[in-house]
């Protein structure tokens, strides 16, 4: 009736009203099953529940839980802008459908570009999970300028340090968990050389950048030349400083040339004056400069 009473029978005479008429309301209920739902909001997955007006809500006291990395979970809500207070308990009995929504704050994460190599820099973005990208700060992926590794040339990013992973362009958005991406870096053509100085000639090695070298420095006693005896290799046209005994494990950048040093022998020119008067013979050593080039008399 208008005082929200229920009314289960007729009454019994036509009750006296002012305005000699009397107004009874249906009242409709919810029958049948219904739904509570929840939408996470890009945290894990959370089964929706079912069951039929009146019952029992299973764990009622408690809502249910749900994880998104990179976020902090701050409470269900009966309704999408998060309006008013979180609920902590589902209702105890079914009674309509629902739907709760999962509200999220964004925690700070961070890509770390590595450079991927002994004394490399990297570059760390930081930014909160989700966020979007490119933004104002991070506009474009870094690269690496020519001759920033010696011997190599930069080659894009990768999801490993080997570069067996997937290529990595501009992510769409910070990851949920702090993130690392790689250099790739393709070895450059490098080669050593060897001066041989008048001596035997020695091929060269080619390759690349940190290639295993196999080969070992030609044995001291094939290194011939006429008049002089070999002293070695060394790293610099002058000669100067330590001997090069070995060679390196792996190929270095660019092109190294190791020259090589010849001691000169003692050397001696005789005139035999063929009966003459004895003529002193010169003496010196292989290369020598002769200053007074005028032949003896007899």
């Amino acid at each position: 009736d208008a005082s929200n009473n229920r009314i289960t029978t007729a009454p019994s005479t036509f009750p006296a009203t002012e305005s000699g008429t009397t107004t009874y309301f249906g009242k409709w209920m919810f029958v049948g099953q219904v739904t509570i739902a929840f939408e996470t909001n890009g945290g894990s997955a959370v089964a929706e529940m079912k069951g039929e007006v009146g019952e029992s809500v299973p764990n009622y006291t408690t809502m249910p839980t749900t994880t998104r990395p990179g976020f902090t979970f701050e409470g269900w809500y009966d309704n999408a802008e998060f309006e008013g207070y979180p609920v902590t308990r589902l209702p105890q009995f079914f009674s309509g459908n629902v739907t709760y929504y999962a509200k999220w704050k964004a925690e700070v994460r961070t890509i770390t570009w590595a450079a991927n190599y002994e004394g490399g820099t990297n570059v760390v973005w930081t930014g909160e999970a989700g966020s979007a990208l490119p933004n104002a700060t991070y506009t474009a992926v870094p690269t690496f300028p020519a001759g920033t590794r010696a011997g190599y040339t930069f080659n894009g990013w990768n999801t490993r340090a080997d570069g067996t992973g997937a290529v990595v362009q501009m992510p769409a958005e910070f990851p949920g968990v702090n993130t690392t991406y790689y250099a790739r870096w393709t070895a450059d053509a490098a080669s050593i050389v060897f001066e041989s100085n008048g001596g035997t000639p020695v091929s060269a090695i080619t390759g690349v950048t940190g290639d295993d070298i196999y080969r070992t420095l030609p044995d001291p006693a094939d290194m011939a030349r006429d008049g002089y005896t070999f002293g070695g290799w060394f790293d610099n046209a002058d000669l100067a400083g330590t001997e090069v005994t070995s060679l390196p494990a792996t190929m270095p950048a660019g092109t190294t040339t190791l020259y090589a040093k010849y001691t000169a022998l003692p050397a001696t020119i005789v005139f035999d004056a063929n009966g003459g008067s004895a003529v002193t013979a010169m003496t010196g050593v292989t290369g020598q400069a002769i200053t007074d080039r005028t032949m003896p008399t007899s």
